[in-house]
C-alpha cells in the first residue's frame, strides 16, 4: 500500500460511525504484525489497544479483520 493509501484507510476508519477501536485491523511493518484495534492517531504514530506505538511511516499494510 503507498502512504496515501495507508491515510485514506485511517480517515475512514476515524470518520466512522462506529468507535474505532472497537474495529479489529492487522497492522503490517517490515518488522512486525499487529493484530489489534487502534485507540489514536497522534503525531504520526499509531497508539493501539495493545499500548504499541506504531509509527504510521512504517506501516507497510493495513486492513480491517473479520
Amino acid at each position: 500500500m503507498s502512504q496515501n493509501e495507508i491515510s485514506d484507510f485511517l480517515d475512514e476508519l476515524f470518520n466512522s460511525t462506529k468507535y474505532v477501536f472497537n474495529i479489529p485491523v492487522m497492522i503490517e511493518t517490515s518488522t512486525k504484525t499487529y493484530e489489534t484495534g487502534i485507540i489514536s492517531r497522534r503525531g504520526g504514530v499509531l497508539l493501539t489497544l495493545d499500548r504499541d506505538k506504531i509509527p504510521i511511516s512504517d506501516v507497510i499494510s493495513i486492513k480491517k479483520r473479520d
